[in-house]
């Protein structure tokens, strides 16, 4: 599904991992575009959270459903926490600094199946 906003965001659920300054830990990508790329860390160690400071340039690694590993490099624009009563959640926003030509060929491709199920939906 798209919904707008600066970037047109394609909303995801898609595990990565986050690179910065040669320490590795795990994400959630929870929305992406050409620009920007927004991540969940579920119950951030505080080394995490140091890692992700804004202004920080970071690499993003994840798998594509092909099988190709995908590497973006980005900067962290902002971070921000949520707090509950058991889990706490980092939300990060990425922008990016130049996709590869199979990231933007896999958006693409998303955004096409998506717009398809949802006009499919939408006659029913």
């Amino acid at each position: 599904m798209t919904f707008n906003n600066r970037s047109n965001r394609t909303l995801i659920n898609y595990p990565a991992d986050i690179i910065s300054n040669g320490y590795r830990f795990g994400g959630i990508i929870a929305n992406l575009s050409q620009e920007g790329i927004g991540l969940y860390i579920i119950n951030p160690s505080k080394e995490n959270t140091e890692h992700c400071s804004p202004g920080r340039n970071i690499n993003l690694e994840f798998q594509l459903p092909s099988g190709e590993q995908i590497c973006i490099a980005g900067t962290i624009k902002w971070l921000r926490s949520n707090k509950t009563n058991n889990h706490t959640m980092n939300s990060i926003g990425i922008t990016v600094s130049a996709p590869p030509l199979s990231y933007t060929r896999f958006l693409n491709s998303l955004n096409e199946t998506l717009n398809f199920v949802w006009k499919e939906t939408a006659m029913t």
